[in-house]
């Protein structure tokens, strides 16, 4: 029961998160405090801004997973060979179906660079390529050139290149 000789003041604040109205806060506020509810709507503000913060983060990483799930997939379970290669041409990640061309198994593919397994006589070639990209020349290319498989049999395969870069073009 609230003392009589006091003003009162009823204050109905509609409660909303992520555009959804969940409901209502009803108050009734001393006029004499009524900073007492100036500084509780601010933090129930402050509050609903971090919840909704939190779920765009939750949401934006949800996405990102699958994103990156489907970009593993495509890469692991391709019918062609595909390598992501370090600028210094190491092998950073490789698919199954390069380890069955090259006759190397992941773990090995992943210590060695496209160098070392180029045949000599087309590796200038291939550099010389790479130097293109590199110096922004060029942002792909493609050529038949010879690996040499694990068991040391000549291999010819149609090359495919395209560098990737980050948002302000430099490669990656």
């Amino acid at each position: 029961m609230l003392p009589q000789n006091r003003r009162y003041t009823l204050v109905v604040e509609p409660l909303h998160f992520d555009n959804i109205h969940l409901g209502f806060l009803v108050l009734e506020v001393d006029e004499a405090q009524s900073y007492i509810y100036s500084a509780l709507q601010q933090q129930i503000s402050s509050a609903l801004h971090s919840q909704t913060v939190l779920a765009e983060r939750e949401i934006a990483l949800t996405a990102l997973q699958e994103s990156d799930d489907r970009f593993r997939s495509a890469f692991n379970d391709a019918s062609i060979g595909m390598a992501l290669v370090s600028l210094d041409g190491q092998f950073l990640q490789v698919n199954n179906a390069l380890c069955d061309i090259v006759g190397y198994g992941t773990d090995e593919l992943v210590t060695r660079t496209f160098q070392e397994i180029t045949f000599k006589d087309d590796l200038d070639l291939d550099l010389g390529y790479v130097q293109q990209a590199l110096d922004g020349k060029i942002r792909a290319y493609q050529l038949e050139k010879r690996y040499i498989h694990k068991s040391g049999a000549l291999i010819w395969i149609q090359l495919s290149v395209s560098l990737v870069t980050n948002s302000e073009d430099a490669p990656l």
